[in-house]
Parts: C-alpha cells; structure tokens; sequence
C-alpha cells in the first residue's frame, strides 16, 4: 500500500463521518455475496478499515468465518472493538501486496474502497485470486475516478461529516484521491490480468462507484 495506514486521527474521523456511508452503494451486492456462500464458508476482508462490512457480515451469516486485513494498527484496533463479541471473525495486521495467508484458503474475498491505496493494483487483485478456492468470488467496489466533482461533493454529503468541513474535505479528496482511482475499464483490465474468470464491472446507479466481480477458475 502506498502508506503505512490511517494514523490514529484519520482512523477516527474516517470511522466516525464516512465508514457506515461509503457502504451503503454496495450494500446489496455485499448481502448476495455472502447469501451464495455455503455452510461454515471463509470470507476476506482486504483492508477492512474498521470492521463496518465485517460487522454487517456477521449479522447475516455468523456462520461464516472471516478475516479482516488492513496495515493500518489504528483501524483495526477500531475493528477489535467493534466486532469484540464476533468468535468467527479474526483481525491481520498486513498488506494486500503480500497476504499472510495460505492458498485456497477462502471462499470470498472484498476490496472496499481500499484499492486506490495499493501501490500495485494488480498484484493485489491476483494475491486475492491466490487465497480464493476454485470457485471463489471477489467483489471490489471503488469510488470512480471518473466522476464529477459534482457528484463527489453531493455523495460526500450523505455521510456524517460536519458542513463546516465538507467543502475542505471534498475538494483536497477529490484531486489527491478520486481522480487518482480506478475507472470502469481499468478495474475490468485489473480483475482480468489478475487472473478472474466472468468479469462484471460496472458503475454502481446513482453513486460515484464501481463495482466489480470475478471468480477463480480451476
């Protein structure tokens, strides 16, 4: 990853104002994922920031067990807490370069929001592919690099952050971090060259985010 993770302010105020809202686009498609997996299925989390979708996924299928990944100490610490009581669900410190896990050890894995923050795109996409059992599934979702300002400022706006810091916020974040992010075709060409077979991408209706899946093969 490009940084060494959130420091702990940062952890804060991205836990605080933004975790729970950058999650409702892909909402949907988190739940069908985690519906089609089996009995007692395995489930990663790369880059899991503080334990938001971890959380949403052990309250649909507490059955299945998963791994939160993220480098940045301060996150998962907010993660430990959140999911305190989760006996499935277990936290690595660790990069999406190099997963410390072995192959074809889960049965889904998701990228939310975090692939903008890898220094190799593509190598982190086919160490997902490595740790996915034939058959596996991944679901990434990004904010668009393509999106207007316009679009970034009113999506901003649905989360909890205070008017008075908005403005600040979503110009900085637009040109250092959504303009710097995947479009439709790059995360198609990503997931491709990482080696998933049945590629979907799309943008998701009605937010500045792309969505994509891909299976392994074989």
């Amino acid at each position: 990853m490009v940084r060494i993770g959130f420091s702990p302010l940062e952890a804060l105020l991205y836990d605080r104002y933004q975790a729970e809202s950058v999650l409702v686009p892909v909402a949907s498609r988190l739940a069908d994922l985690a519906q089609s997996l089996p009995g007692s299925a395995s489930w990663l989390d790369v880059g899991c920031g503080g334990g938001h979708a971890l959380a949403a996924l052990s309250d649909c299928r507490p059955d299945v067990v998963a791994a939160g990944l993220d480098i940045s100490s301060p996150q998962l610490r907010a993660a430990r807490r959140r999911l305190a009581s989760a006996t499935t669900v277990r936290f690595v410190r660790g990069s999406a370069a190099t997963l410390p896990f072995r192959g074809a050890a889960f049965d889904a894995a998701v990228a939310l929001f975090s692939i903008k923050h890898w220094p190799d795109r593509r190598g982190g996409l086919a160490e997902c592919a490595r740790v996915l059992r034939p058959g596996g599934r991944v679901l990434v979702a990004e904010i668009d690099g393509d999106a207007t300002f316009g679009e970034w400022r009113r999506w901003v706006a649905t989360g909890c952050m205070a008017p008075v810091l908005r403005q600040g916020f979503s110009v900085g974040a637009y040109f250092a971090v959504v303009r710097s992010s995947v479009t439709v075709p790059v995360l198609d060409d990503l997931l491709r060259r990482a080696g998933f077979a049945r590629v979907s991408v799309e943008r998701v209706p009605g937010y500045p985010v792309v969505a994509g899946t891909g299976t392994v093969t074989g």
